[in-house]
């Protein structure tokens, strides 16, 4: 086939370079495949233009359906051992997690249900910081106001950082921030949504549920 057709099926972008390195490594391929003894008689027919230009041979049946063969039992090794990997790095995964997000988080996650994970433990969070605001102060706030009335630098409830220095202000600062962020882009979605959300992203939400978790742990 024309790789003026071809190319479009089979590369995510393209280039002149990129045509042109495929063209190169297309022909590499069929020599190999020759000297394998999988295609005989090849025989280069050039077109108006070099990416119009194709290649006619033989394919030698037995030699091709073995090679196939080994193409598809390679590809199942492949396939097993990625599975393999994969589940190596969510053992790993949950050792490093904050005991709390495993508790709520891996039975929703395991079977499937990846936004209610993170709510779950979202809401964790919520409940514990408005919990110990209330009891502080007897003020009874929620989401992103509890936070920033909770974290504030100016008169924390509860202190994340050294207030007396510039850095320890600025740390108190940003965690505020974060954990308003979690609770207005994060929590709020799901609660009030349809939210679906893969397990990749989901992975990435629950490391954030958890380090606010620990977070909230070493806070005075």
């Amino acid at each position: 086939m024309s790789p003026i057709l071809k190319f479009r099926e089979l590369m995510p972008a393209d280039t002149i370079p990129l045509r042109d390195n495929y063209l190169k490594n297309r022909w590499s391929s069929f020599q190999f495949l020759e000297r394998e003894g999988v295609v005989t008689r090849l025989q280069p027919v050039q077109g108006s233009h070099r990416w119009q230009s194709h290649v006619r041979l033989t394919p030698q049946i037995p030699a091709l359906e073995n090679l196939l063969e080994l193409v598809k039992a390679e590809y199942e090794r492949r396939v097993k051992k990625n599975e393999k990997h994969e589940e190596n790095l969510r053992d790993v995964f949950w050792d490093n997690l904050h005991p709390t997000v495993v508790e709520l988080a891996r039975p929703r996650f395991e079977a499937g249900h990846f936004a209610d994970a993170v709510e779950a433990c979202l809401k964790e969070i919520n409940a514990v910081v408005k919990a110990r605001t209330k009891e502080h102060t007897g003020k009874e706030i929620d989401g992103a106001d509890l936070m920033r009335y909770t974290f504030s630098p100016k008169n924390p409830v509860i202190v994340l950082a050294d207030l007396s220095t510039d850095s320890g202000k600025s740390e108190q600062l940003g965690y505020m921030d974060i954990f308003a962020g979690a609770m207005t882009g994060i929590r709020n979605p799901k609660a009030h949504g349809n939210v679906v959300i893969d397990e990749k992203r989901t992975i990435h939400l629950l490391h954030l549920a958890s380090l606010l978790m620990y977070k909230l742990d070493e806070a005075k």
